[in-house]
């Protein structure tokens, strides 16, 4: 019972607002720079580690235990990745396809600048149709069906 008191004492779990926030910080780290920066996924796993550490020690020790309705999704957060999502992918493709490795290779296969801005472009697009063009198919068949 002195357990239930020393909880009640505690102030109120302020939210997952920031929570929401830091993870939304993450993942652009990661899906806008890993392409330039590789180390970047290791360096975010470690902060993660040492993150559950830190919030779980917020969540039993500092604030009372939050009670919350079950939900379905993320609500607004879930459109928040996904646009941040496909802004990754498209300055990815403009970071790799612009780079000078790649255009020096795509220059050595004959392939002038103008249409490495082309691909680049081909590539947005079919992202856009979601899996490279086969987002839209619905049906429950096997691989070869498609």
């Amino acid at each position: 019972m002195d357990k239930l008191r020393a909880q009640r004492s505690l102030p109120p779990f302020p939210g997952l607002f920031a929570e929401y926030i830091e993870l939304l910080l993450k993942f652009g780290y990661l899906s806008l720079f890993s392409c330039v920066y590789p180390f970047t996924a290791v360096l975010l796993l470690l902060n993660n580690v040492t993150e559950i550490r830190g919030d779980a020690y917020k969540i039993c020790k500092l604030f009372r235990k939050p009670f919350s309705a079950p939900v379905s999704n993320m609500g607004v957060w879930q459109t928040a990745f996904e646009v941040l999502g496909f802004v990754s992918v498209m300055s990815n493709c403009w970071l790799l396809l612009l780079s000078p490795r790649v255009q020096e290779f795509f220059l050595e296969g004959g392939i002038s600048g103008k249409n490495i801005i082309l691909l680049a472009i081909l590539v947005e697009v079919q992202y856009e149709g979601g899996e490279l063009g086969l987002g839209s198919y619905q049906g429950g068949g096997t691989v070869h069906d498609l």
